[in-house]
């Protein structure tokens, strides 16, 4: 049986993922004028390229729907168009993936190397 407080904490979950997508989106729209503007074009131009910035911007903050979000933001600014966007969309359900391959090999020998990488 859900409680009212599991609803309430599902509901603010989501309420503050969206609120820290608005906010780092808003953050984006205002550096992507100008330079990378120009750089996030150029490397959007060959579908494959996209794809693979989507996959990269997925695997590095480990969400998809933020990718999504941002992308669509992008688009919606004019900074991207709808057929650049397409490439990122693609790559960033790519690097989804990376998560569950971190959770499937053994990442044992590599600790040493990462804990001191993470500060």
């Amino acid at each position: 049986m859900i409680t009212w407080e599991l609803l309430f904490a599902i509901f603010s979950s989501l309420i503050l993922f969206f609120y820290g997508i608005e906010n780092f989106s808003r953050e984006i729209l205002a550096v992507a004028r100008g330079t990378f503007a120009t750089i996030l074009g150029k490397l959007t131009q060959r579908p494959i390229l996209g794809a693979l910035l989507g996959a990269a911007i997925t695997a590095l903050i480990q969400s998809s729907a933020a990718t999504t979000i941002i992308t669509a933001n992008l688009v919606n600014t004019g900074t991207l168009s709808f057929i650049q966007s397409l490439g990122i969309i693609i790559g960033s359900n790519v690097g989804r993936t990376v998560t569950a391959q971190l959770v499937a090999f053994k990442m044992t020998g590599f600790g040493q190397i990462l804990i001191p990488a993470g500060f």
